[in-house]
């Protein structure tokens, strides 16, 4: 079963996904900060990593960078409001692997 680490701060889309993924059968951890996510994404051994591109404790592209520099190897897909190319370009600079504009259906 393949594994996700889901950070998202927005409880209530957390929970959506998390039902949707594991009705899926996905194995999901929710994480709702940036400081226990990149704690999970160090340390965890996960498939998919699911990041909020804003968080209020950490940038999802500062954490994504961070973990990226540590070695880490997951795949990264980032959610995020920002849709502008020079956000889109830092997070690709940082290490992000794909993008999904919120809200979404």
């Amino acid at each position: 079963m393949a594994r996700i680490l889901l950070i998202e701060d927005d409880e209530f889309l957390s929970e959506t996904l998390d039902v949707w993924l594991s009705g899926s059968g996905y194995s999901v951890l929710p994480v709702f900060n940036g400081t226990d996510g990149l704690e999970q994404m160090r340390y965890g051994n996960f498939d998919l990593i699911i990041l909020d591109g804003r968080l209020p404790d950490k940038d999802g592209v500062e954490i994504c960078k961070q973990y990226r520099q540590e070695g880490g190897s997951c795949p990264i897909m980032m959610m995020t409001g920002n849709t502008g190319a020079a956000e889109r370009d830092r997070g690709l600079a940082a290490g992000v692997n794909e993008y999904v504009r919120k809200p979404f259906e």
